[in-house]
């Protein structure tokens, strides 16, 4: 009987001596290493563009689409507004935005200082023609307006005037993908003409080229017109840069590959790029 009560406590040694090593080991005391979250540092140096919009309506208070907004200030950006009157762009600094509207029907709008979401009013002047008959009166007349170097002049647009009456409000004109204005709205009286990149402000230095047409003629060709293309290459990147003729400053900016296009212009006027300040 003591033979077998030995030679089970003989087997249970191992497993009695196991667990009393486990029972007075000492224990690993868990520890929680808190970690700061990491801080987000905001970079002054990064430019984001904003959206930024204007609404173009007529006396009424309704929208008016189609019209070329001319973005001037901080830079040069051209949009054509919606159904709704909307033209929409982006800027860096909105701090101080001007823009001119030349819309179908209306007077070139002044220079504006505008605010985003602003609604910009346009109204025809009372001295603009009044048509009293207006079948019998109207003259409709096409103009197809064709550059020496073949530059497209789909993006053109043409301020016409009755002849002789410089001061008076301009019926505005924009060319199809041809090159034709279809002027359908002023009566058949001698007319000045006078075309303009549609992405640039009309004044002396974008002027392209001024013609006469003459009562009664329904169509004519205005062919051989000088123009150039500015283009610079190798320029800073997403860069304001300074579209400089005479007394005359565009802002416009590079783009990705830091390359700025301009055109078509006048072929007798010299341009020079600035960086901006």
């Amino acid at each position: 009987m003591l033979s077998k009560f030995t030679l089970l406590l003989w087997i249970a040694l191992p497993l009695i001596t196991v667990y009393a090593i486990l029972l007075f080991a000492p224990k690993a005391e868990s520890v929680v290493v808190q970690q700061p979250l990491p801080t987000v540092e905001l970079n002054n140096d990064i430019e984001i563009a904003m959206p930024f919009d204007i609404t173009v309506v007529d006396s009424d208070g309704s929208p008016i689409g189609g019209a070329v907004v001319l973005f001037t200030l901080p830079e040069l950006h051209q949009a054509i507004s919606d159904s709704d009157g909307i033209a929409r762009t982006t800027f860096v600094d909105k701090s101080k935005v001007e823009a001119l509207v030349y819309a179908r029907g209306y007077p070139p709008s002044p220079l504006t200082s505008v605010e985003n979401h602003q609604h910009l009013v346009l109204i025809k002047k009372e001295d603009t023609p009044v048509v009293e008959d207006a079948l019998a009166a109207i003259f409709p007349r096409t103009v197809q307006v064709v550059t020496r170097d073949e530059h497209s002049l789909h993006h053109a647009m043409m301020l016409v005037r009755s002849l002789g009456d410089n001061d008076g409000a301009p019926f505005i004109y924009f060319a199809d993908n041809e090159g034709n204005f279809n002027l359908d709205e002023v009566p058949n009286i001698d007319l000045e003409c006078r075309v303009y990149p549609s992405a640039l402000p009309a004044v002396p230095n974008t002027l392209l080229t001024k013609f006469v047409i003459r009562a009664g003629v329904p169509e004519l060709v205005i062919n051989d017109v000088a123009t150039q293309m500015v283009v610079r290459e190798g320029l800073g990147a997403d860069t304001l840069y300074q579209l400089v003729a005479g007394d005359s400053i565009t802002l416009l900016r590079s783009d990705a590959l830091g390359k700025i296009s301009a055109g078509p212009l006048p072929a007798g006027v010299d341009y020079s790029i600035k960086l901006s300040d």
